[in-house]
């Protein structure tokens, strides 16, 4: 709605707030001011609407159904899927799904351990990691279980220090599913 359209209802709202005018831009009388009420016609219209009998169950239908709006809004009850296709030609790839990845991120010294939460997802996992401009150095198939160590080889290449990125996919109803990137600095 426009802010005019917003500024010309206020005025109506309360009984008495403003007074519609009665006069054109020209300065004549209007000929129907038909904004103006009478008393009369004010009070016929609610003696008119106290007859009608209501029903009682709309209004506290509506307080439930904007109570449950609310309650799913702040604690859903599964999880959100975070892909919508396009269209029925959109093309499926890795989604993500509940996996997630837990530890290690952020910055600080080498890993002894990756860890996930695999969810509806199920194994075995890949666990991927990629350097900061998103290509694979390493890739481990076949891992069951939600924890992983890396080997002599993984270590290698992530003492040489830097921004790193590592997901896992996983096995969910059939499709690969891909947890998030969970990003790694190793210090130098």
């Amino acid at each position: 709605m426009s802010k005019w359209g917003l500024w010309a209802a206020h005025r109506y709202v309360q009984a008495g707030a403003a007074v519609p005018r009665l006069s054109g831009p020209d300065g004549k009388m209007l000929k129907n001011p038909w904004r103006i009420a009478s008393e009369q016609a004010c009070r016929t219209a609610r003696l008119h609407r106290a007859t009608r009998p209501q029903p009682i169950w709309p209004r506290p239908l509506g307080f439930l159904c904007i109570g449950l709006a609310v309650v799913y809004a702040i604690d859903p009850i599964g999880p959100i899927p975070s892909h919508v296709a396009a269209s029925s030609s959109a093309r499926t790839g890795p989604r993500l799904a509940s996996l997630r990845t837990i530890a290690p991120a952020g910055a600080g010294t080498l890993p002894t351990a990756f860890e996930w939460r695999a969810g509806e997802a199920a194994g075995p996992f890949t666990w991927i990691l990629v350097d900061a401009g998103y290509d694979e150095l390493q890739r481990r198939d076949g891992i069951e279980g939600a924890r992983w160590q890396p080997d002599a080889q993984v270590q290698t290449v992530l003492q040489a220090g830097g921004t790193f990125h590592w997901y896992v996919i996983g096995d969910g109803m059939g499709k690969p599913v891909a947890s998030a990137l969970a990003t790694l600095e190793i210090d130098r």
